[in-house]
Formats: structure tokens, C-alpha cells, sequence
């Protein structure tokens, strides 16, 4: 996601550098930055869901989960079947599970947001509702990994 704002006109390098001067912390699990959220060691979790900070935090803690006014990203996933697989057929029907509303009502019970109008996110109903969705993962984005990667390692651990 950070390296993505590289590609926003209205965020890029410049909204990094500035990011990169607040005490940052990077995680190398989300278990870890939940943990620290929960204990009030750290106060924003940027790529995080609602159920899991939720779950973390003990009751008396005031975690919430928040709506960017300005956006929030979101990732695509995809399902593919490799070819010669040693069981397509039970690949086959774990991807129709998935994109049933079976399936996508157990995605909304982890606290991902599921695909089809009338499942109902852990989120609330209105869940997406006035919210401007950003791409995670554009193509472009992609395509500059290596080069962002550079421009990251560059801002944020000089």
C-alpha cells in the first residue's frame, strides 16, 4: 500500500518523506502490529481489518476501526488452477465455495469485506457506503516494484 502512493499525483514522494519523519514502526507480522496496537504501543494500523484489531484489543481498550475520508485501498484477489494439477477438481470446488455466498458470507465473518450486495461485512451493512476505494495493486503499480522498492528503502531507511 505505501508503495503504491507513489503513483497517487496527489500523495506521492512528497506525502512519504513527511510520513517517514513520524515514528514509524514496520512489521514483519500483522499479529505483531496488533499486539502492539492492543497493548497502546503504537495508535494506527493502516493496513489492517476491523475483526482482527477488534479481537486483539482487551475490552476496555479504544480500538476502532476507521474509514478513511480520503480513501481506502482495497486488494483484488484472484484464483487460478495450475495446469496438471494433482486434484482440479477439488480446486474447482473450493473456488465456486469461495465466490458462493456461502463462501463469501464466511469471507465477511473474517472481517473482510465480501463481494456481493446482501452479505453483510463484519463492518456493518453500510460498510463501503461513501467510502472512495483505491486499488492496492494497480498494473502499473506492478510493473514499478523494483523501482519503488528502491525509492521506499530510500525514504524510510536511509
Amino acid at each position: 500500500m505505501v508503495a503504491q502512493t507513489l503513483t497517487d499525483p496527489s500523495l506521492g514522494e512528497n506525502y512519504l518523506r513527511k510520513m517517514a519523519q513520524q515514528k514509524i514502526f514496520f512489521g514483519r507480522t500483522n499479529d505483531l502490529v496488533y499486539s502492539l496496537i492492543a497493548r497502546g504501543e503504537y495508535f494506527v494500523h493502516i493496513a489492517g481489518t476491523e475483526e482482527r484489531a477488534t479481537a486483539e484489543a482487551p475490552k476496555s481498550a479504544p480500538v476502532k476501526f476507521l474509514k478513511p475520508r480520503d480513501g481506502a485501498f482495497y486488494t483484488r484477489v484472484g484464483f487460478g488452477l495450475v495446469k496438471n494439477a494433482p486434484h482440479p477438481n477439488a480446486a474447482k470446488l473450493y473456488i465456486d465455495f469461495t465466490l458462493s455466498e456461502a463462501g463469501q458470507k464466511a469471507v465477511a465473518e473474517t472481517g473482510y469485506l465480501p463481494l456481493p450486495k446482501g452479505v453483510v461485512s463484519s463492518l456493518g451493512p453500510d460498510a463501503l457506503q461513501g467510502a472512495k476505494l483505491a486499488v492496492l495493486q494497480t498494473e502499473e503499480g506492478i510493473k514499478r516494484e523494483p523501482e519503488f522498492a528502491k525509492k521506499l528503502k530510500e525514504i524510510f531507511f536511509p
